[in-house]
């Protein structure tokens, strides 16, 4: 409905819906998202097009200086010629110039209805420069779009970035909230495990995981993130043939083998340094884990308190 995004400016209770935020589906990891989008790189925002944000300070304060949160509310009930006047009007005047040839030429509510509908959903045309490309392209520039929902993403001009993109019914790169798409800065984890997908050789397998203390944690639920009660400092041995690897659990619980070739693999946690006692017993009983080819697999280790000695 074209008046969803002026009512949600003034906070109707009527829109709240809309107010609450991007709803996305679970958190997916690194190596999922990669598996599942067309193009993966990292690049800076060059152009945008257009520079125009609705969700802007400007663009509140100039819709609340123009029209009245119960006129907003009279327009969206009444269908009447003068009605679509007005709303064709107001349009006009907060949205960027290309659109306004468009705006006039419709004849009836429900055409500048589905004419408002359209421009929220074709949103920016982000042009970005690649910098690392890890999956999709070898061009130097991309265009990426997002729409002007709260899932879009206001990327900012000169900004560098790891998106995550994928192709829509148009053909066009299309990048949201709900995708992995990030400030370079914050994209430590992927870019870890993207490195190894572009050097690794062919070994991109990953598992990650956990060691809690809480046992609810064992319940279906979404691992991506925490644990309640994470368990750090705690050695993790990986064993397959004549493969051992090592890592300890950080300050979340957290532990991870990336360049994995696809196969078996035996997991388990140890309370001390491993190599130099070849007799100490894991602390839970170690976990079969089978990584698929170029797949990534969680694992959970719940190890109550009283199994754990005291430093």
């Amino acid at each position: 409905m074209s008046l969803r995004w002026l009512l949600a400016i003034f906070g109707t209770l009527a829109f709240q819906p809309l107010l609450i935020g991007c709803k996305c589906g679970p958190p997916s990891s690194p190596c999922e998202a990669f598996s599942a989008v067309n193009l993966v790189f990292s690049g800076q925002v060059e152009e945008v097009d257009p520079d125009f944000d609705i969700w802007s300070s400007t663009l509140t304060s100039k819709l609340i200086g123009r029209i009245s949160h119960e006129e907003l509310e009279r327009l969206r009930r009444d269908d009447s010629p003068s009605s679509v006047r007005t709303l064709k009007d107001l349009y006009s005047e907060l949205l960027p110039e290309r659109y306004k040839t468009r705006i006039a030429n419709v004849t009836s509510r429900a055409l500048l209805d589905g004419l408002i509908d359209r421009i929220m959903a074709e949103g920016k045309r982000y042009r970005f420069r690649v910098d690392e490309a890890y999956k999709g392209t070898k061009q130097d520039r991309i265009d990426v779009w997002t729409d002007f929902s709260e899932c879009g993403i206001a990327f900012g001009k000169g900004e560098t970035y790891l998106i995550y993109a994928d192709r829509d019914e148009q053909g066009r790169y299309i990048t949201s909230a709900c995708d992995r798409t990030r400030n370079l800065e914050r994209a430590g984890d992927d870019l870890a495990y993207l490195h190894f997908v572009k050097y690794g050789n062919g070994k991109t397998g990953r598992l990650y995981g956990w060691a809690t203390a809480e046992e609810s944690d064992l319940k279906p639920r979404e691992l991506w993130n925490e644990v309640s009660q994470p368990l750090s400092s705690l050695e993790v041995v990986l064993r397959s043939g004549e493969i051992y690897r090592q890592d300890w659990t950080d300050g979340k619980g957290r532990f991870v083998f990336d360049r994995l070739s696809e196969g078996q693999y035996t997991v388990s946690i140890f309370n001390s340094h491993h190599a130099t006692n070849v007799e100490l017993q894991p602390l839970v009983p170690s976990h079969i884990i089978n990584v698929p080819k170029q797949g990534c697999v969680n694992d959970l280790f719940y190890i109550p308190k009283s199994a754990v000695p005291k430093q």
